[in-house]
């Protein structure tokens, strides 16, 4: 059972082995595998590329027509 999975509202932590709400002024550590859910394949940067490309190629050929 995660932090969040107990019937309720909120992020809880465990004190004396019962669930009880967090402090909301405490801020929440989380790795950064977890926040961001798995990996990263850096597909962001050959998109932007490849997109900017077709762009200029795109625009290029229109004024040239």
């Amino acid at each position: 059972m995660g932090p969040f999975s107990i019937n309720g509202y909120g992020p809880k932590t465990v004190l004396a082995g019962l669930w009880v709400m967090a402090d909301p002024n405490e801020p929440i550590h989380i790795e950064t595998d977890d926040a961001r859910a798995g990996s990263t394949p850096h597909m962001t940067r050959y998109i932007l590329a490849i997109s900017l490309v077709l762009v200029i190629v795109i625009f290029g050929f229109l004024v040239l027509r």
